[in-house]
Formats: structure tokens, C-alpha cells, sequence
């Protein structure tokens, strides 16, 4: 019978524990969130450069003891076409109209401080265990028309894929959809305000 209610008051935490982690992802700030020119800010055109990666340097150390520089490399590229894809399907989200027409709004990602926990340099098929945390990075988006700045939006997220506090199998393509919905929701966070300047 103990063993029992014990169960039971662990699933109730865990419950608790998952509706705040959601309450609090709805409602995230951002470390930085500033639109210079609102007007520009308006324009539904814009070009999506290639993200850059900058990964965490303790987490290289530690990758660097079992993988070559090529490998790491890979990986990197890897990560840049894959989040240059979703940060461009993400802005179509928000609105905007994606392409390559000159005048239209730069956007431009640079993902530093990134780290994976398993970032599965063996192939697709390889599975491995993590802690809930799948990595994390500092986001950095900014905005450009012309050479001026328009706006720029930074914070920090943790990679989540699973229920907190549990190990979770992991592979290389459950990492990168981590990161692909860490990504959305930065963008939402930072943008989800911008209905108000956009010219009907």
C-alpha cells in the first residue's frame, strides 16, 4: 500500500513539474529584445543567411579526446544547413516571406557557447542515453535592412527532448529536432510581438 501511494505522489510531482516547465516556456522572456526601427521591422521580406556555430570550448575538449577535428567539422555543417533550414521555415511561421529579393530584411543567426550532449558522431542509427538535457546554446538573431540595424534578439536556451529528470534514448536525429524546436521557440519568444508593426 506504501509503495503505492509513494508511486502516486511521484507521478503527481512529475505532472507538476511538466505543466510548469509549459507554463513557463509560454511565457519566456529573452536575455535581449530590441526592435531600433519599426518601420523597417514591418517589411514581410527577408533572406536567411547560414547560421554560424560557435561550440561551447569545454565541450570540444571533451569531443576532441575521441573524435578528429574533420569529425567535429562535419558535425558543425551538419547543424548550420539543418538550422538554417528551420530558422527560415520558422520566419514563415511569424509571417514573413522568405527568398532572395534584394531591399527585404537580413536575418542572420549566430549560435555560440552550443553544446550536445550526445551528439552521435557513429551515424544515424547509433542510440545513446541522456539526461533530459540534450545540449544547449546561447541564440543570437538579428535583423539587418541596408547595413542598419532593425532588431536583435539574444537569450540562452537548454535543448529539452523528454521528461525532465529521466533518461531518455537519444540519436543523432532526435538531437537535431531538439535543437530544430528550441529554435522555434526562440523565434516565437522573440517575435511573437511583431504583429503589431506588420503593414496590413
Amino acid at each position: 500500500m506504501l509503495n503505492k501511494s509513494l508511486r502516486f505522489v511521484l507521478i503527481c510531482m512529475s505532472a507538476i513539474s511538466v505543466f510548469a516547465l509549459s507554463a513557463c516556456s509560454s511565457t519566456a522572456t529573452l536575455e535581449q529584445a530590441n526592435i531600433y526601427d519599426t518601420d523597417r521591422f514591418a517589411s514581410q521580406q527577408v533572406m536567411v543567411m547560414p547560421v554560424t556555430i560557435e561550440f561551447s570550448r569545454h565541450w570540444l575538449r571533451d569531443q576532441r579526446r575521441d573524435h578528429t577535428q574533420s569529425d567535429i567539422n562535419t558535425l558543425k555543417q551538419r547543424y548550420s544547413n539543418a538550422l538554417t533550414r528551420s530558422l527560415a521555415a520558422h520566419l514563415e511561421k511569424q509571417g514573413f516571406s522568405v527568398g532572395s529579393a534584394p531591399g527585404g530584411l537580413v536575418a542572420q543567426l549566430n549560435i555560440t557557447q552550443m553544446r550536445i550532449s550526445a551528439p552521435d558522431f557513429n551515424g544515424p542509427l547509433s542510440k545513446l542515453y541522456s539526461n533530459a538535457e540534450h545540449g544547449a546554446a546561447n541564440f543570437d538573431l538579428t535583423f539587418n535592412q541596408a547595413e542598419q540595424a532593425v532588431a536583435h534578439f539574444t537569450d540562452h536556451r537548454k535543448v529539452m527532448q523528454g521528461m525532465p529528470s529521466q533518461m531518455n534514448l537519444t540519436n543523432r536525429g532526435l538531437n537535431q529536432h531538439a535543437f530544430d524546436r528550441a529554435l522555434g521557440r526562440f523565434v516565437r519568444d522573440a517575435l511573437g510581438t511583431r504583429k503589431k508593426y506588420i503593414i496590413q
